[in-house]
């Protein structure tokens, strides 16, 4: 109950300009990591809020932007129309947020990358529309085969145009400082691998019960299972939305439905993501006051 009550109390703090608008868009771009945060399932936390919200979406499985890029017809997931694949939604749609997520490949690096986000968001504003859309880089998770989680994610990664695709927070990072110094557009980051970090301090301190690895967060070398893609889909709820996510709860037959959560777990994924979202504001937009 007192869970269900602090959702409430939150979602009348929300800001009074996203309280106002009747339906929230979001266009994801992306491989089957993007499709971990289940963008069906975003409507549904946003929901909780009272608020309205549209996802769609152009997904190509263990694609990366580049593939993607130049293969536009090219998906894995049936798009939601009537918008289409990203060649069409992006012109001929408004978009409250975009987010287009990097990925390893075989022609895949730093410059491209950053070249193809630069392209996306060109391509959402060559009809003059979406000058206000916010676009958002998504961050995700390394694999598990590339060694222990936390010296993964800390690599050293070089700022270097050919530095192949790599999930680490160095690589992010830069990704981040390049797009932003070359548009004059408004970029932010959703870090779900840093949150999947974030949870892997606390299982390696003992301090999620029943969790003894971070391991424990996915279903196999690459994708996270039930509990993971919550956390994944809530530090997106989170950025997209500026919202503390205290009090969300899964939704019905999303992320594996809400049998495998209790108090303690919502709590400390929640906990972990607003860390996390908050201590990255300059990439996030998201400040602890929010």
């Amino acid at each position: 109950m007192h869970r269900l009550l602090a959702a409430c109390v939150i979602a009348l703090s929300c800001a009074a300009p996203l309280c106002a608008q009747d339906v929230q868009r979001t266009y994801r771009i992306g491989n089957s990591l993007t499709w971990d945060s289940q963008p069906k399932a975003i409507p549904d936390l946003a929901a909780q809020r009272g608020i309205k919200h549209l996802e769609a979406y152009h997904i190509n499985c263990g694609k990366s932007l580049q593939r993607i890029w130049t293969h536009p017809d090219e998906v894995c997931v049936k798009v939601v129309e009537p918008f289409g694949t990203f060649g069409q939604a992006l012109p001929d749609h408004d978009w409250d947020a975009v987010t287009m997520q990097s990925h390893p490949g075989k022609e895949s690096t730093l410059a491209t990358d950053t070249a193809r986000i630069l392209d996306f968001i060109e391509l959402a504003q060559s009809k003059g529309r979406n000058k206000n859309t916010v676009f958002y880089i998504y961050a995700p998770w390394p694999r598990q085969d590339r060694g222990a989680y936390h010296e993964v994610w800390h690599r050293d990664t070089p700022d270097a145009d050919d530095t192949k695709t790599i999930q680490t927070k160095a690589y992010f990072d830069h990704l981040y400082h390049r797009v932003t110094a070359k548009t004059k557009a408004t970029v932010r980051v959703i870090p779900t691998g840093a949150v999947i970090a974030e949870l892997d301090q606390r299982i390696r301190d003992g301090k999620i019960e029943g969790y003894t690895e971070v391991k424990d967060l996915y279903r196999d070398i690459v994708h996270l299972n039930g509990v993971g893609r919550f956390a994944a889909g809530v530090t997106t709820f989170t950025v997209l939305f500026n919202q503390n996510p205290a009090g969300l709860v899964c939704p019905p037959k999303q992320y594996g439905g809400p049998q495998q959560f209790n108090e303690a777990l919502y709590h400390a994924i929640e906990d972990a993501v607003w860390k996390v979202v908050t201590d990255m504001h300059e990439q996030t937009g998201v400040k602890p006051t929010s």
